[in-house]
This record gives structure tokens, C-alpha cells and sequence, in this order.
């Protein structure tokens, strides 16, 4: 489209009146004025002119853009192909990259395989090897922990120069005939609650020198009164010893230390070999404990000879001497204390009603005392001071109960006394 100049621009009709001005500055400036007024144009005539210019501006530049465009594009459709070409060629050798870590990946695999099989095959061939051997040590060790305890006892013996030391009859009475003149105790150890593991063995005879701390042990079926005595027949207890009981609830303390010693030696073994079988090991164990130093002589009790002995007498037993003199004499009467329980009342008698004599003083450590009763039959075992109270009045006795009367006489039981001590009494005797 072509735009025409606006008819402002054509000023070939304008006619210009001249007037005279006297002024010259007027003049000037009148013909500047004239001279602005026929420049100027009307606004539509000067839109035109604008709308004119623009469309020219836009036209060019759009003709501009049209040819950056184009040159753009054609830049893109080359960078794209060039793009393309190196993705293309950056993927198949990728690609190729890949396929060639996968082979590789893959052989890797089938050798990890194929040693992996022959580690397992080696490993099952060492396994049963190895189990093999467990198994025969195993077996050896089994054999050496029932063993271990007799070899370490007798090589701790042969290093010493002395023989194996027994719980045989015949050791027994060589050991007796070497100490005389000592004390023995002697108790019995139940363990009846194992006897079906241990042949029908239900307690333990056990005896302990109070010198020397030698000790025996003898298993027993039954506790009756005559295989106790077979047992201490075969002890060194028949070599001519003289069997007394204190006949008192105090215990024999050495044996009953030496019943728990021992108890506790079984139930190491016991644990051990997870069975109670005890009456195979019981010898040995004496033997060990008769084998091994002893805290209170500070020797063994199996070196304790008769010339050791009587240096224990003068140094471990050294005899004390007494404070004071005895507190009861012959020909006094006492009463003798009550033994109470755990469970006994306070308010009992602790003392008893029957009135003794003490018939004889025996000068031990501490000393002790011999009763016997009213008629002079003599009360067995021996008395300590402290259990002896001396009666205040003796002569009197309390009727329990009046049995029968027969004149001027009565039969009486006495309180305190058994059946055997009733009598007749004279009825003016009674208070």
C-alpha cells in the first residue's frame, strides 16, 4: 500500500501579504509567527503522517523478523540434526559399552560360580574332617575328665615318694596301728535319696581322726545296728578302740566339717559328669582329701606319723590350763538342764525335776561330770558345767500322782520320773 504526503507539504497556492513595519523587531518576530503557520499542518494530516511512519517501522520490522526467524530455524533444524547425530552415536556406543560390561559381568559370574562350588565341596570335606576329629577328642577328653582327678591325686603322691593312699580295709588298720592313743569321731552321711544310681548305697560311715584329721569313709545299704557294727569291724576302729557317746544334742563337729568337705567334693563330681553316681568316686575323694594340706595341723593328714603327732599334741592341741577349779564336787546334788528346740516354749522348766548326785569330777578341758541318780544306778555320759545347776533344796521330791493307798501307805508317782521310780511312801511324809 503507498501513502501520499499530506497536502500541508504542498504549498505552491499560499499567497503572502506584505506589510510594512516600522518596528524591526515586530517585524522579525511577526515573520517567524507567518512562518510557523505555514509549516504547521492539521492534527489528521499529522496522525496520517504518524500512521504512515509506523506502518513503515512495523513493515521493517517485521520483514526483519520474518529473515531472524528464518535463519533461526534453519540454525535449530542444523543443531537438531546434530543433536540427533551425536545422541545416536553417544547411545550405540553406550550401548555397545554396556553390552560388553554385561559379558563381562556375566564370565565374572560363572567363575564366581564354579569356585564358590569348589570352596562348598572343600568346605564339606573339611567339616567332616574336622567332626571326625571332634568326635575322637571328644572321646579322649571324656576319658581324661574321668581320669584327670585319680591322676593328678597319684602323681601328686608318686612326686613325694609315697604310695597311693587307700580307703581299703587293710590301709585302714596299718593307719590305726601307727596312731595310738588318739580319739576318733565317727557319723553317718544320708544320701538314700540316690540310691538307685548308686547300687542300693543309702548312707555314708564316716570317721575322721581328731589328731591327725585322717579320714575314712565306708558306703552302707542300711544304717541297723548290725551293719554299722560290720562296717566298723572292717574299720581301724576294732583295733582295741574304746566306743563311747557323749550322749549329749552337741554334735561331733570335726566329722560333721569333714561330711560337708566331702559332700561338696561329690557334688563337684556329681555336676561334672551329670549323673549321681557317687560310690565309685567315694574312695578316691578320701584319698584326695587325705592327700591334700590341711589348715589346722598345716600338713597333710596322710604325713602325720607318730613322732608328728605328738608334736601336734605339744603345738596345735597344746593343752590350755584351767581358769578356775571345778565348781561342783563330788556327792552334790544337782539338776541337769533341759534341752530345747527352736521351737520350745520360754515358759518351760529349764531344768530338771529329778535331783542328781555328781559321783565323780573328771579333770578335762573343761572339766566334767559324772552323775548318778537316787539309787546310785550311774546316768551315762559325761556333764559340763554350764549344764549342771546345783539343787537348793534336794531332799525335796514332788508327788505327781497317788496311785494306790493301802493303809497308812501310799504309792506314789513322782514328777519328773518315769514309771520305774515309783513307791510306796508313808502318808505322814507327804506335805
Amino acid at each position: 500500500m503507498e501513502h501520499l504526503p499530506p497536502p500541508a507539504m504542498r504549498v505552491t497556492d499560499n499567497k503572502i501579504n506584505y506589510v510594512h513595519w516600522d518596528d524591526p523587531n515586530e517585524l522579525v518576530d511577526r515573520l517567524r509567527l507567518i512562518e510557523a503557520s505555514r509549516g504547521a499542518v492539521p492534527r489528521e494530516e499529522h496522525d496520517a503522517v504518524n500512521r504512515y511512519h509506523v506502518d513503515q517501522r512495523v513493515d521493517s520490522l517485521s520483514e526483519a523478523q520474518r529473515k531472524d526467524y528464518s535463519d533461526h530455524r534453519e540454525a535449530i533444524v542444523a543443531l537438531r540434526a546434530d543433536i540427533e547425530g551425536a545422541s545416536a552415536s553417544l547411545t550405540n556406543g553406550r550401548i555397545g559399552e554396556l553390552v560388553v560390561a554385561v559379558e563381562e559381568t556375566r564370565k565374572l559370574i560363572v567363575t564366581q560360580e564354579e569356585r564358590f562350588t569348589a570352596l562348598l565341596s572343600q568346605l564339606q570335606s573339611d567339616t567332616t574332617s574336622l567332626r571326625t576329629k571332634l568326635e575322637s577328642h571328644d572321646t579322649k577328653l571324656k576319658y581324661l575328665a574321668e581320669n584327670v582327678s585319680k591322676a593328678r591325686t597319684d602323681a601328686r603322691l608318686n612326686t613325694i615318694g609315697l604310695d597311693k593312699v587307700t580307703t581299703t580295709a587293710q590301709s585302714c588298720e596299718e593307719r590305726a596301728t601307727n596312731l595310738e592313743a588318739t580319739v576318733s569321731k565317727a557319723d553317718v552321711v544320708d544320701v538314700q535319696s540316690y540310691a538307685r544310681q548308686n547300687r542300693g548305697y543309702r548312707y555314708i560311715l564316716t570317721i575322721i581322726d581328731a589328731l591327725s584329721k585322717y579320714a575314712w569313709a565306708v558306703p552302707l545299704k542300711r544304717k541297723s545296728g548290725s551293719e554299722v557294727a560290720g562296717s566298723f569291724a572292717s574299720s581301724p576302729l576294732k583295733h582295741g578302740i574304746n566306743h563311747y557317746s557323749t550322749h549329749s544334742v552337741m554334735k561331733a563337729s570335726i566329722v560333721e566339717r569333714f561330711n560337708r568337705t566331702l559332700k561338696n567334693e561329690m557334688w563337684k563330681v556329681v555336676t561334672f559328669n551329670g549323673s549321681y553316681k557317687w560310690v565309685d568316686v567315694l574312695s578316691r575323694l578320701v584319698s584326695e582329701y587325705n592327700a591334700r594340706r590341711h589348715r589346722a595341723i598345716a600338713m597333710r593328714p596322710v604325713d602325720v606319723t607318730p613322732t608328728t603327732a605328738a608334736q601336734l599334741l605339744s603345738t596345735v592341741y597344746k593343752r590350755v590350763k584351767i581358769a578356775a577349779p571345778a565348781k561342783f564336787y563330788a556327792g552334790d546334788k544337782v539338776r541337769v538342764s533341759k534341752y530345747k528346740t527352736v521351737f520350745a516354749k520360754g515358759y518351760t522348766p529349764n531344768w530338771s525335776t529329778e535331783v542328781f548326785t555328781v559321783s565323780k569330777v573328771q579333770r578335762t578341758n573343761p572339766v566334767t561330770y559324772l552323775l548318778q541318780d537316787y539309787s546310785g544306778k550311774p546316768i551315762s555320759g559325761g556333764f559340763y558345767e554350764h549344764e549342771l545347776l546345783r539343787a537348793r533344796y534336794p531332799d525335796v521330791y514332788l508327788v505327781e500322782k497317788v496311785l494306790r493307798r493301802r493303809g497308812n501307805k501310799e504309792y506314789v508317782k513322782w514328777l519328773g520320773m518315769d514309771a520305774s521310780h515309783n513307791s510306796w511312801i508313808s502318808r505322814n511324809d507327804v506335805l
